[in-house]
């Protein structure tokens, strides 16, 4: 038989288990400066992701120099991102099947602020269709594949961030 604690307590860890991917942390104070904004790629690299890796790190950081606006002064937050992992699916869909795998990115910012202490930290995984970005055989299809990932990440990061 169930009492009433029981029943508490079990209500509690299916709130608990359901809200476990939420994002807990807030995003920074809107006012609040940033000095700079840093990506590492080397993961990637280390992954073998060849010359991707740098081709990924240069579009989230321009993404995020643009919306972030670092302005290098002392005092601000510093936002990191440790680009993680990448994926890409190799099937693109046909004309049999309308289904398609997915393209994934997986990186973690954290932001420190001036005193080195860490304000936030924010598991980003984005993913895009493997189709969305053109046809199976359009030319220079997985160079499109991973801009258009790239740049969706650093909306998400940008979305964590800011709010």
């Amino acid at each position: 038989m169930l009492d009433r604690r029981a029943l508490i307590a079990s209500a509690l860890a299916a709130a608990t288990i359901a809200l476990a991917g939420c994002q807990t942390t807030t995003p920074i104070a809107a006012g609040m400066p940033i000095a700079a904004v840093r990506v590492d790629a080397s993961r990637l690299a280390e992954l073998g992701v060849g010359p991707y890796a740098g081709r990924i790190r240069a579009i989230v950081q321009a993404e995020l120099d643009r919306a972030l606006a670092p302005n290098g002064q002392r005092g601000g937050a510093v936002v990191t991102v440790a680009l993680r992992s990448l994926f890409l699916s190799a099937y693109v869909g046909s004309a049999i099947d309308d289904g398609e795998g997915s393209d994934h990115l997986e990186s973690l910012t954290t932001v420190t602020g001036a005193d080195g202490r860490v304000l936030a930290t924010y598991p980003i995984n984005s993913s895009n269709g493997s189709g969305d970005a053109g046809a199976w055989y359009a030319p220079g299809l997985t160079d499109k594949r991973i801009d258009l990932l790239a740049h969706n990440h650093a909306l998400w990061i940008i979305r964590a961030v800011r709010g």
